[in-house]
């Protein structure tokens, strides 16, 4: 996910978790879990990992979404924030991402 520098962290971890679920949406189907892999580096201040981590919690209550792991690293670089999020789609109501 990208976004700029000083962008607030409570707005980042919404936004890194509402993409995946709005693929769930499109799709018909139903999110369950998340997975959170959160790359940065070590000078990332702890107050700013707990506002990320404060937004990713508030989009994932919002559809039942329970983060249960992921990965965390460190980086010279940039911050890295992938979330992948697994759940199911009931029979017969699959929409491809072309139907919906």
């Amino acid at each position: 996910m990208h976004f700029f520098h000083g962008t607030n962290a409570l707005d980042i971890g919404w936004k890194a978790m509402m993409r995946p679920l709005s693929d769930f949406a499109a799709t018909s189907a139903v999110p369950q879990f998340a997975l959170i892999t959160l790359i940065v580096p070590q000078q990332t201040e702890v107050a700013w990992v707990k506002k990320l981590y404060r937004g990713l919690r508030r989009a994932a209550k919002q559809f039942q979404v329970s983060i249960v792991g992921g990965e965390t690293s460190s980086t010279p670089g940039p911050i890295a924030i992938s979330v992948s999020v697994i759940g199911f789609v009931e029979k017969d109501r699959a929409v491809s991402r072309r139907g919906g």
